[in-house]
């Protein structure tokens, strides 16, 4: 399988995305998934505008793309862009196989608090990350690749001490 990165950001496809993680990786194609999304013709709209000519985008529900998972395989080297954490586990617990889950914006919402300056989460966020953490996956939190590496793993160590 050809998926370099598995990333939340709830922004999904921005300039940060085009300019450093697709050229660290040398994608060639970016898959958001998402069922919101790909039933919204105006976000689909807005990210096929976000788009670079030489990258093909495509736009997924979840159980679509596992579905699809089970037929065939991602061969083009591949940046899945996921916006929100029950999304992630819900890849995680059916069928893609990652290593690394990158955390790299998720705007507060209701009943989160702040772990990084572009990461909020509630606390089911937090109990899906967890869950992905048992199975193996590491989170690594990082808006660009030159930022500082963050652990999810130590936050949450971190957060239980207190």
């Amino acid at each position: 399988m050809a998926v370099e990165l598995v990333r939340i950001d709830d922004r999904m496809i921005h300039g940060q995305v085009i300019t450093t993680w697709v050229n660290k990786f040398n994608i060639e194609q970016i898959l958001v998934v998402n069922d919101v999304v790909v039933n919204d013709p105006i976000q689909k709209a807005g990210i096929m505008m976000t788009a670079p000519s030489n990258i093909q985008i495509r736009i997924f529900g979840v159980d679509e793309l596992l579905s699809l998972l089970k037929k065939t395989e991602i061969k083009k080297r591949t940046l899945i862009i996921l916006i929100n954490t029950d999304d992630a586990l819900r890849l995680a617990k059916n069928g893609l196989s990652f290593q690394v889950l990158n955390l790299g914006g998720l705007r507060a919402k209701e009943n989160s608090r702040r772990f990084t300056k572009a990461i909020a989460l509630n606390d089911q966020d937090v109990e899906n990350l967890k869950e992905i953490l048992s199975r193996g996956i590491d989170i690594q939190i990082q808006m660009i690749p030159k930022d500082e590496l963050i652990y999810f793993k130590d936050l949450i160590e971190k957060e239980m001490e207190k």
